[in-house]
């Protein structure tokens, strides 16, 4: 079994796909990817969030001269692209480069104040590793060539997202399920952990000795050594990652309660899901917990699995 592997790739090119990507460091983005040798590569790189404003020319002139009043603001220019959904050819728009993601409603909210009020604004409130993709033209799971010079990567696309027999990249898949010694009919996060299961190709570990400090760290050192790429659960966004990170946390082991591939402890922090109507139906979807360079599959929370 390949480990993970940290190393940059330097001026080389390396062949493999993306499994996952996020915003790091301030103007950087984390990626990694599956090499054709099994490797686990961790790739960074230098990334600015853009937002576009379409319309009247003239006004998208006028605005240009109170830019550099706005800190966030670190560069500008004009390009060509599609405005609108139904628009055949592109039309010069705006493009503004912001320092970080979360200074583009801010901007945006400016532009408006000033009576722009029939510019259009786009890309304000994607996610950066989106915005990412859509700039690198790559998209999840693309098998693809990569190179690495002076901080930046290069990409040569291999694959096409239109592609109906395309390669399947070699993951490694765990399942994780949590038994809790309950002391009341409903469980609680105050009942300690009973046992840990964890299911892999051919193989099955079954973590029930010792006390729950020694359960929670074995989980831990299972997990690394396993290196999965996706973790399958039921029901981990919002009840069973959270439960562990909140035991990890009552047995003084949370910084060392680390499931993805950074060294970023889970957090025990309870957040609030999403609520909302469809099909004549109230549904409600807990939030996502990022394993960083893992991908999680709550599959009682997503339509993924199926």
């Amino acid at each position: 079994m390949q480990e993970s592997n940290s190393n940059a790739i330097s001026h080389n090119t390396v062949k493999g796909w993306l499994l996952d990507l996020y915003p790091s460091n301030r103007g950087e983005i984390t990626l990694w990817f599956i090499s054709e040798t099994g490797q686990r590569l961790k790739l960074t790189d230098k990334y600015l969030p853009k937002i576009y404003v379409a319309g009247d020319e003239y006004d998208l002139w006028r605005l240009t001269k109170t830019l550099a009043e706005y800190k966030p603001v670190t560069a500008w220019g004009f390009t060509k692209k599609y405005a609108n959904l139904s628009d055949t050819e592109k039309s010069k728009v705006l493009e503004i480069t912001i320092a970080d993601h979360r200074d583009a409603l801010y901007l945006a909210q400016k532009i408006l104040k000033l009576g722009y009020e029939a510019l259009q604004l786009g890309n304000v409130d994607i996610p950066d590793a989106q915005a990412y993709l859509y700039d690198r033209d790559i998209f999840p799971l693309a098998f693809m060539a990569v190179s690495a010079q002076d901080g930046r990567l290069t990409y040569h696309l291999l694959d096409s997202v239109e592609s109906e027999n395309y390669t399947i990249p070699p993951l490694r898949f765990l399942w994780v399920g949590v038994e809790i010694a309950k002391v009341k009919k409903i469980p609680s996060f105050k009942d300690p952990i009973a046992k840990i299961e964890l299911k892999g190709y051919r193989k099955e570990t079954v973590i029930d000795g010792g006390d729950e400090q020694e359960k929670l760290l074995t989980f831990v050192r299972s997990l690394k050594e396993a290196d999965p790429d996706i973790i399958f659960t039921y029901g981990g966004d919002y009840t069973l990652l959270p439960y562990l990170a909140t035991r990890a946390s009552l047995n003084g082991v949370s910084e060392q309660f680390i499931l993805g591939r950074e060294p970023v402890p889970l957090a025990a922090k309870l957040q609030t899901g999403t609520t909302f109507f469809s099909y004549g139906r109230i549904y409600f979807k807990a939030p996502m917990r990022r394993l960083f360079g893992r991908v999680h599959i709550d599959v009682q929370n997503t339509f993924i699995y199926e």
